[in-house]
């Protein structure tokens, strides 16, 4: 049987690399500076940072997962419908994301002497690569998490 969570009520789980004792989701807003990897939704700006781009730590930790997460109905309802059309169109020149305009927060072209990130949005991390692979069979579908640290296996689950 599949187990599945509510996240309704649940807080914003610490982040073990963080040296700021915050939580996963206020840590990915605040390096990326914004709700997703373009920093182009709109409904997350508003809802937790400030004018001047800064995170609105008040509003992320007043709010559960679920509201961190999940999109308004009108939202999820135009990502439904952007991502309905590159399925049938099978185009995925910008990406498997559904986006509700063009991306302004990308390069146009690439400066290979331009560095990937500044400094101080440079992270540490603990080396562990965390692979989700799901399988598909005709009758049912089934997944298993693996932990590796280069070709190691620590943990299949």
């Amino acid at each position: 049987m599949r187990k599945s969570y509510n996240t309704k009520n649940m807080p914003d789980a610490p982040n073990e690399n963080s040296e700021l004792g915050i939580g996963e989701i206020e840590h990915y807003l605040r390096v990326v500076g914004g709700g997703d990897e373009f920093r182009e939704n709109a409904e997350m700006k508003a809802k937790y940072f400030n004018a001047d781009g800064t995170l609105n730590t008040e509003a992320i930790r007043a709010a559960d997962v679920y509201e961190l997460i999940s999109p308004s109905p009108r939202r999820a309802l135009d990502l439904n419908k952007a991502y309905m059309t590159i399925v049938k169109d099978q185009d995925f020149i910008h990406g498997r994301d559904a986006n509700l305009k063009p991306a302004n927060n990308v390069y146009r072209r690439i400066n290979e002497d331009v560095p990937v990130l500044p400094q101080e949005k440079t992270q540490k991390c603990s080396g562990l690569i965390i692979l989700y692979i799901i399988t598909r069979t005709l009758d049912h579908s089934s997944s298993r998490l693996e932990v590796k640290h280069g070709n190691k296996l620590y943990k299949r689950i």
